[in-house]
Order: C-alpha cells, then sequence, then structure tokens
C-alpha cells in the first residue's frame, strides 16, 4: 500500500505534466493568433491598394496622375484636388502599413515590396516628390522617414510610365 508521502508525489508531477501541457498548448495557440493577425494585416493592405488603385484609373484619374507626377505645382482646382485625394488615400495605406509593420503585424518584405511598388511607379517622378514634399506633414514621422529613404533609394531617371 502507498503512504500518503508517495500519494502526493505522484500528484505534484502529475500538476507539473498538466501545467506543462498547458504551457505548450498556449504558445500554440499565441503563435497561431500572430500568424492570422500578420495574414488579416497583409490581407487588409492588399484590399486597400487593389481599391485605391482601381479609383486611381477610373475616368480622367489617369489622365491627372499622370500630368501631376510631371508637374503637380502646375495643377489647379480640380486637377490638384485629384491628384492629392488620390495620392493621399494611397500614402495613409503605406502609413498604415508602417504602423502595422512596428506592430509586427506585417513583415520586412511586405515593406520592402512597398518600396519596389513605389520608387519606379510614383516616386521617379518630380511631381509626385514636389507632391510629398508639400503634404509629408501630415503623416507619422516614422512613416514620412520611410518614404524619404525610399526616395532617396529611387532612380529619378526611371520612367516606368514612360511620360517624361
Amino acid at each position: 500500500m502507498m503512504n500518503w508521502d508517495a500519494l502526493g508525489a505522484v500528484g505534484e508531477v502529475a500538476g507539473a505534466i498538466g501545467v506543462i501541457i498547458s504551457l505548450v498548448y498556449l504558445a500554440t495557440q499565441i503563435r497561431y493568433s500572430a500568424r492570422t493577425a500578420e495574414d488579416s494585416a497583409t490581407r487588409d493592405v492588399f484590399a486597400g491598394v487593389g481599391v485605391q488603385l482601381t479609383s486611381m484609373v477610373e475616368n480622367s484619374n489617369s489622365e491627372v496622375i499622370l500630368r501631376g507626377l510631371l508637374d503637380y505645382k502646375n495643377l489647379v482646382g480640380q486637377e490638384k484636388f485629384t491628384f492629392d485625394g488620390l495620392m493621399g488615400s494611397l500614402m495613409f495605406l503605406v502609413e498604415s502599413s508602417f504602423i502595422s509593420h512596428d506592430a509586427k503585424l506585417l513583415t520586412d518584405d511586405t515593406m520592402e515590396n512597398w518600396g519596389c511598388f513605389l520608387r519606379p511607379r510614383l516616386l521617379a517622378y518630380p511631381g509626385m516628390r514636389d507632391w510629398w514634399a508639400d503634404t509629408k506633414d501630415i503623416y507619422v514621422p516614422q512613416a514620412q522617414e520611410w518614404i524619404d529613404r525610399e526616395i532617396a533609394r529611387t532612380d529619378v531617371e526611371s520612367d516606368f510610365w514612360v511620360i517624361k
């Protein structure tokens, strides 16, 4: 027959095993939750970009965008309003991505993909750089610094849209 000390020791070992199993389960759930949050943030970025790009090519918006990329300073009235609204919306998506990246919800690769998208398509053009200089103060400082670094990395001689 077992004595009470032996029975207590068996109970402590069983309890310790239960705690270890619970911790392993919790760690697995936390990892899964983190991956789910990252996936959700990435999907949100892509969905937002898709909507934004669609609006940039609707109606006469594409004409305004192309003119603004070359010469933002000479846009007036509705053209300037349209260009500012469309570029502002796109940059708010970039800013949101940057904030999500800082929260570890987006990977470094996602942010590098943003740079690869922006540098040739927008940042290479003088009008976009002029617009950014005029409006960058409305974005969080970290996003401003990131865009400024991307501008510094941009080949300003490139002409992705063949409009120069």
